[in-house]
C-alpha cells in the first residue's frame, strides 16, 4: 500500500511512503525414525521411536518513509512489527515398560518498532535512531504415559519476557586530503535490556536453584570508528574499530532443565556481558574495468566467553551434579579474507552476463580461562574457499551458476573457552563439493529457484557438527546430505 502526497508552498518536497507487509507463513514438517541406540540404548528405548517436527513463522510489519528538508532530518524511516514463531517437536517411543510421548515446544513472540533518521549538513552525514523490542519466550516439555494418559510437565526454559531499548548515532565526515577523499565516521550505540523470568517454581525443584534466575537489567555503551581513504581512483583503503557487547540472551539466563533425578542444567542471571574489541583493515579495488579485488585482515579480542560448566558442588536438589552457564575465558581470534570477481563480458565478445568469482578465508584463535590455562578455540572454523562460474541474463530474467567449495581439515583440541573434555578428538577431513543453481524471475512478484547440491555425491562432515564428538557411531550419523535437489518459490507483494 503506497500513499504519496505533496503539500503547497515551501513544503512541496515532503513525501510520505507507507508500506504494509505480511510475510507468508513458513511451515516445515519433518518426520523421522530414531533407532534405539541413539535414544539411549536398547534397555531404555528397545524399539526406537518416531519423531515429527513442525516449524511455523508469521511476521507483520508497517513501514513508513518520510522525506523532508527539516532541521532534524532529511529522511526518516520507521517500522513497527510483530512476529510469532513456533517449533513443535513430538516423539513417540516405547520407554522401558510403557509407550511414551514427549512433546517439546519452543514458542517466541516479538513486537517492537525502529526508526532511523538521516541528515546531511555540509560535510557531515549524520545517522541516528531508536528501537524497542519486546520478546516473550517459553519452552514447555510434556511427557505422557500413553497407557494411563498421565502427563508430566516441566520446562527446558523458564517462561520469560525481555524488553530491549537501543539508541545510536554516527557522523560520517568527509574531507579532502591530497586531492583524495578521506572519511572519518565516529559513532556510539547504547542498549538497555530488562529481563523478567516468570515460572521458576514450576521448573526448578529447590529454592537454591530458583534463586539462580532472577529479574535482571543490563546495559552497555559501545563506541565505534571507521576511517576510509581513496588512495587512488579505484583503490579504497579502510580501517574499522568496534567495541562489541553481547548481553546474555533469555535462553542463556533462563534455559534450565531439572530432571528431578539428581542432576540439572541451570540458567544464570549473574552472567556478565560478553565484550569484544574488534579491529579490521582492508582494501577494496577495481584495478581495471571488469575486475574487483577486496582484501581484509581482522583481529578480535573477546572477554567473558559464556559456556556451560559443571559446578564444583551440586546445588540443592541435585545429588549428582549441576551444570550452569558461566563466564569462562578470554579469547583472541584473527584472520584474513579475500574476494575477487571478473566480469567476462568486459574481456570477451558475446560474454555479457558471464562472471567468475573467488572467495577465501582463514582464521585462528587462542583462549585462556580464569585459572590461566591456555588452549585453542574450537568454534573457529577451518579455512574455506569457493569458486563460482555464473551467468545472469542482462535483462534479469534468469540466471545459472556452478559453485565449487573447498574446506580444509582440522582437529579440535583442548579449548579453554568452554568446559571441554580431555578426550582426543578425531581429525575432521577436508572436502570439496560442487553445487548447481538456477533461478527464473517469472514476473516482478514471483521467483523460482532450483538447485542440485553435492553433484558428485561426496561423503563429508562439517567441522562445526562433529569436531568434539568422540563416538564413531555418532560421527558416522552426522555426515552431510549426499546428492540432493531443492526447489523454492518466492512471492513478493
Amino acid at each position: 500500500l503506497k500513499n504519496c502526497c505533496r503539500t503547497a508552498g515551501n513544503l512541496n518536497r515532503i513525501k510520505n511512503w507507507y508500506g504494509i507487509q505480511r510475510t507468508l507463513t513458513y511451515k516445515r514438517d519433518k518426520d523421522s525414525f530414531i533407532d534405539s541406540e541413539t535414544l539411549g540404548g536398547t534397555r531404555t528405548y528397545p524399539k526406537g521411536g518416531n519423531q515429527s517436527e513442525t516449524t511455523e513463522r508469521q511476521r507483520f510489519s508497517l513501514d513508513h518513509v518520510y522525506k523532508a528538508d527539516l532541521t532534524l532530518f532529511d529522511q526518516l524511516n520507521s517500522q513497527i512489527f510483530y512476529q510469532k514463531s513456533t517449533n513443535d517437536n513430538l516423539l513417540d517411543t516405547y520407554y522401558l515398560t510403557y509407550p511414551r510421548q514427549i512433546q517439546n515446544n519452543l514458542k517466541n513472540e516479538v513486537y517492537g518498532f525502529n526508526t532511523d533518521a538521516l541528515k546531511k549538513v555540509n560535510n557531515h552525514l549524520i545517522r541516528y535512531g531508536l528501537s524497542y523490542l519486546n520478546s516473550q519466550d517459553e519452552r514447555p516439555w510434556v511427557s505422557t504415559n500413553l497407557n494411563t494418559g498421565v502427563a508430566t510437565q516441566t520446562n527446558f526454559m523458564l517462561a520469560s519476557e525481555t524488553d530491549k531499548y537501543a539508541a545510536y548515532i554516527n557522523d560520517e565526515m568527509s574531507f579532502d586530503l591530497f586531492d583524495r577523499e578521506l572519511k572519518v565516521t565516529p559513532g556510539v550505540r547504547y542498549e538497555y535490556q530488562s529481563f523478567k523470568p516468570k515460572n521458576a517454581e514450576q521448573t526448578l525443584n529447590s529454592t537454591e536453584k530458583q534463586n539462580q534466575i532472577q529479574a535482571k537489567n543490563n546495559d552497555y555503551i559501545a563506541p565505534n570508528l571507521a576511517i576510509s581513504y581513496q588512495i587512488a581512483p579505484q583503490y579504497l583503503s579502510y580501517f574499522k574499530y568496534n567495541f562489541g557487547a553481547r548481553i546474555p540472551t533469555a535462553s542463556e539466563m533462563a534455559g534450565s532443565y531439572d530432571t528431578g533425578r539428581g542432576y540439572s542444567v541451570i540458567g544464570n542471571t549473574n552472567l556478565k556481558k560478553e565484550t569484544s574489541n574488534a579491529f579490521e583493515v582492508g582494501l577494496k579495488s577495481q584495478p581495471i574495468s571488469g575486475i574487483k579485488f577486496n582484501l581484509a585482515a581482522f583481529y578480535t579480542k573477546y572477554k567473558n566467553f559464556i559456556d556451560y560448566k559443571q559446578l564444583d558442588q551440586p546445588l540443592e536438589g541435585d545429588a549428582m551434579f549441576t551444570y550452569q552457564l558461566q563466564n569462562l575465558a578470554n579469547v583472541d581470534i584473527w584472520g584474513a579474507e579475500l574476494e575477487t570477481s571478473i566480469d567476462l563480458g568486459e574481456f570477451f565478445q558475446k560474454a555479457d552476463g558471464f562472471s567468475v568469482a573467488l572467495a577465501a578465508g582463514k582464521s585462528k584463535g587462542t583462549s585462556k580461562n580464569k585459572t590461566g590455562e591456555k588452549g585453542g578455540v574450537n568454534s573457529v572454523q577451518p579455512e574455506k574457499a569457493s569458486l563460482s562460474f555464473s551467468y545472469d541474463d542482462p535483462a534479469k530474467r534468469y540466471g545459472l551458476s556452478a559453485i565449487t567449495t573447498a574446506v580444509g581439515s582440522k582437529q579440535a583440541s583442548k579449548d579453554s573457552s568452554i568446559q571441554s573434555s580431555g578426550d582426543s578428538y578425531h581429525t575432521v577431513p577436508g572436502y570439496a563439493t560442487m553445487d548447481l543453481n538456477a533461478y527464473w524471475n517469472v514476473n516482478k512478484f514471483t521467483k523460482i529457484n532450483l538447485g542440485l547440491n553435492n553433484v558428485f555425491d561426496k561423503k563429508y562432515w562439517e567441522y562445526s557438527t562433529v569436531s568434539t564428538l568422540t563416538s564413531d557411531n555418532l560421527i558416522d550419523r552426522a555426515t552431510q546430505p549426499g546428492r540432493n535437489v531443492f526447489a523454492s518459490i518466492e512471492f513478493k507483494y
